[in-house]
């Protein structure tokens, strides 16, 4: 039903949040143009936007025009918990929970969370998996401040953000004052600015026999839903090309790829994969097909492949194939 590398199913959620804010769930579906059919389906990221939107309508028309992603976030982080959030609550620790908040978000919605360091503060960045579909800035409010009102539960104490950016600084100014919130609101893409020591504390939820049943399952979801996509496809292509000129840093192949670093390990992520797994797998696939179908020696083979040594390469392929590159040529060819 869709072009894109994953899609989301809302079905669940949009009857939850019209649960939760007491709105017609008819009315909202009406507002984004879509039948309680297109819900059932698996939806296009575009239709997800449509349906935040077109609650965010409702909730004004019904409640007034006032603090709709406050009430969202407060009512949202009461429960129930998506499987990413409760995974997010057993962390040991904020700083761990959220980057698992971020790891398995594309399960939940078409958006891209990126946790980082930056000096004495964390950085939660977010945007549309797509970049042919913008991330509404209610929607990124919003999730900024389900993460702050899920912080204060799980952490037992309010965490009072240092800076929150949006595209429309000034507009979202007013809705963070809004919402009662005394913190600046700089223009840009959207972040939410933590203290590192509010990032670094413990969680009152911290359960690692629950993250322990849960993390086979959400890694299993996680690969089943992403798949191969996009951004791996083209990595791998562009690795097959650039390989033999000993072209082998993220660095060096984002700018073949007219990515930044960031934007390219932030893709990859979002599709359940790194630059060093697309790597090895890039290597393994082209090394076993040049042992199966050329002349080529091994030290060839390992220039090829961007090696810098025929050992490295040798270590390599064993912990890939399980055995040696002449045995592996060996072994095809009696076949």
């Amino acid at each position: 039903m869709t072009s894109h590398a994953s899609s989301v199913s809302i079905e669940q959620m949009l009857s939850q949040v019209c649960q939760l804010l007491a709105l017609d769930t008819r009315l909202v579906l009406g507002a984004a143009r879509l039948t309680e059919q297109d819900c059932k389906s698996v939806m296009e990221p575009r239709h997800y936007f449509d349906l935040y939107n077109a609650v965010q309508q409702v909730f004004d028309r019904t409640h007034g025009a006032v603090g709709f992603e406050a009430t969202l976030a407060r009512e949202y982080a009461k429960g129930p918990y998506l499987t990413p959030t409760l995974a997010c609550s057993a962390a040991p620790d904020l700083r761990t929970g959220l980057d698992r908040l971020a790891r398995y978000k594309p399960l939940i919605a078409p958006v891209t969370m990126e946790v980082r360091a930056e000096g004495d503060t964390v950085q939660i960045c977010m945007a549309s998996q797509f970049d042919d579909l913008t991330m509404p800035q209610s929607m990124a409010l919003f999730e900024m401040l389900f993460i702050l009102e899920t912080a204060a539960i799980l952490t037992g104490a309010p965490v009072v953000p240092q800076a929150i950016v949006l595209p429309d600084g000034a507009g979202g100014q007013a809705a963070v004052t809004a919402c009662g919130l005394e913190v600046t609101c700089t223009t840009g893409e959207p972040a939410l600015v933590l203290s590192k020591a509010d990032a670094q504390r413990g969680l009152l939820t911290a359960n690692p026999v629950l993250w322990a049943t849960l993390e086979p399952t959400l890694e299993a979801e996680l690969r089943a839903k992403v798949g191969r996509g996009i951004t791996t496809e083209r990595l791998a292509d562009e690795l097959a090309r650039a390989l033999p000129d000993g072209v082998i840093t993220a660095d060096e192949l984002a700018c073949r790829m007219g990515l930044s670093k960031r934007s390219l390990q932030r893709k990859l992520q979002n599709e359940g994969t790194t630059f060093q797994e697309v790597l090895n797998e890039t290597r393994s696939n082209l090394a076993q097909s040049y042992l199966r179908g050329s002349g080529m020696s091994v030290a060839e083979i390992s220039h090829q492949l961007g090696f810098r040594s025929v050992s490295s390469f040798f270590r390599n392929f064993q912990a890939w194939a399980g055995m040696t590159p002449r045995a592996f040529r060996e072994n095809r060819q009696a076949e």
